[in-house]
């Protein structure tokens, strides 16, 4: 079986889950012997964060759905004639500005070598 959840449906992981949780309820699991709290000077006590063991537990329980809407993605909008008339004006201004047969530069950047 898979394990990525974008193969199942909602109702395939309704019941995968229920399939996992009763499988899981049926075994007992065995309670860990309780460790006493090592103190600082007692044998074994070591003056840093211990890791964690990593968990076997498989974490299913999900919250339920508060609504039953489906996501759709938004579609791209149109370019409007407003938008047409504003980008038609930009270039006219951008055209009717005298250009010069070569670009100017007081650095002396943009030379012909």
């Amino acid at each position: 079986k898979s394990m990525d959840y974008k193969d199942y449906e909602r109702q395939q992981r309704a019941v995968r889950d229920g399939e996992l949780l009763s499988g899981k309820r049926r075994r007992v699991e065995e309670p860990e012997p309780e460790q006493e709290g090592l103190r600082p000077g007692d044998p074994g006590w070591v003056g840093r964060a211990r890791v964690p063991m990593p968990s076997s537990k498989d974490y299913i329980r999900r919250p339920e759905w508060q609504t039953d809407v489906e996501v759709v993605e938004k579609r791209k909008k149109g370019v409007t004639m407003l938008e047409k008339h504003f980008r038609a004006a930009a270039e006219r201004k951008k055209l009717a500005k005298p250009r010069r047969a070569v670009e100017m530069s007081m650095e002396g950047r943009k030379m012909a070598l």
